[in-house]
């Protein structure tokens, strides 16, 4: 039986709007053959201007997706963290200084009352990763930290062998599953606002919407027939139609960020532990 202190999550967080145009763009940056900076051409926002060559019945397997543009979007947003941390506080040039200021917002934010609600959402996600979020200590976030921030091993396993969010993405996937081993979609759906959250250690607001809204698509794409999500993305022109300002002001983000130089490795004396830019810490509650 739950803990009755802990709210359900339905009753604490609306669920995410859909944004086709920005969920069909991201999901689609992910496709080997396709040119994904056409995808967030400032200028291709009016009917028809996106056209994209899309077999129905033929959907890129996960294995095979390509998360470059995705990761380069969290790790500019990282970066931009961290630097304006390193000038309100001149202790954060040091690396390791960096690293425990980390450790400590996210022990603060994984133990705070107001994220429980996150937290029990996420217990599949954190057993299964051998994280105890209900003593969760400087060691708790070190193994946080190996999971997704450890360097990627060609010769290792699949999980090993690829890059941070796609791993997270990986976990919810496979983790949060049916009876018959099958991806849980409404599951993964129904807890979205708590996917995001925890996606902050991928980079700050905007970037961690980005990230959980491509786990949606993933989550459907893993289970939904292939012409229902060439209907989603396509349908009705859905990938040209903004659906809100925010849906716009998501997609200038992904403009900005995937457009900076590259980042993937900074220098130790920057924002750096060894060679990785360090993760944000998680999101306010929402």
């Amino acid at each position: 039986m739950a803990d009755p202190e802990i709210p359900r999550a339905d009753e604490r967080f609306a669920p995410l709007p859909r944004y086709p145009a920005l969920e069909g763009r991201i999901f689609l940056t992910t496709y080997p053959r396709i040119d994904t900076r056409s995808l967030f051409d400032p200028n291709m926002r009016t009917t028809g201007r996106i056209q994209i060559p899309f077999d129905q019945f033929m959907i890129v397997p996960f294995r095979f997706q390509q998360f470059e543009m995705i990761e380069t979007i969290s790790l500019n947003s990282r970066k931009a963290y961290w630097n304006n941390e390193r000038e309100r506080n001149v202790s954060l040039q040091r690396p390791e200084n960096q690293y425990i200021a980390w450790q400590n917002r996210l022990i603060s934010m994984i133990s705070s009352k107001a994220n429980r609600p996150h937290v029990q959402n996420l217990q599949t996600l954190f057993l299964a990763l051998g994280i105890d979020s209900t003593r969760f200590t400087p060691t708790q976030s070190d193994i946080l930290y190996a999971a997704y921030f450890s360097e990627a091993n060609p010769a290792g396993s699949f999980r090993e062998s690829i890059t941070p969010i796609k791993r997270y993405a990986y976990d919810l996937l496979r983790y949060y599953q049916k009876m018959d081993d099958t991806t849980d979609r409404e599951r993964i759906d129904g807890i979205l606002p708590s996917i995001l959250w925890f996606a902050g250690i991928f980079g700050e607001e905007d970037s961690a919407e980005i990230v959980s809204r491509l786990i949606r698509t993933e989550s459907e794409a893993a289970t939904l027939p292939s012409s229902q999500i060439h209907q989603n993305i396509f349908g009705n022109n859905a990938i040209n139609t903004l659906s809100s300002r925010r849906e716009g002001e998501l997609l200038d983000t992904a403009v900005r960020l995937s457009g900076m130089p590259s980042v993937i490795e900074p220098s130790a004396s920057q924002t750096s532990v060894g060679t990785k830019i360090l993760p944000a810490p998680l999101l306010n509650n929402h």
